[in-house]
């Protein structure tokens, strides 16, 4: 039940290039390492979830450099497009900005979770 995964990896080995913004060998990788886990039999039953958190600053750190948003829009396009693919695999696939992480949490109903949030989106700019 990893079709998906399994053809973005061959697709990967004939175009190494397919995604330039996005990771997805190691995406796979990890993929196929969460499935042998849960396939154990003390783990199973068990539903393997691969997340992928990812940061979308305005400007590079340690470089000043802005980045443009087409780079985050394409990077965007990358994940949802990987996520096509790999939609009816055993391994589910979540992807979440920490934007979108900080945003839940800051909805939360305690407040240290809040507080936490909003020191972290202060910290890093994510």
């Amino acid at each position: 039940h990893m079709d998906g995964f399994q053809s973005v990896r061959d697709a990967l080995r004939d175009d190494p290039d397919m995604y330039a913004h996005l990771k997805a060998d190691q995406l796979v990788k990890h993929a196929l390492a969460l499935r042998a886990q849960v396939n154990r039999p003390s783990r199973l039953g068990l539903t393997p979830v691969l997340v992928y958190l990812y940061a979308e600053p305005d400007i590079l750190p340690n470089s000043g450099k802005l980045i443009p948003e087409s780079a985050r829009a394409a990077h965007r396009a990358e994940i949802a497009d990987f996520a096509r693919r790999i939609a009816d695999d055993e391994v589910r696939f979540v992807s979440r900005s920490y934007r979108e992480l900080l945003a839940a949490w800051g909805e939360s109903g305690a407040p240290g979770v809040r507080a936490h949030a909003a020191a972290v989106a202060r910290r890093f700019n994510p």
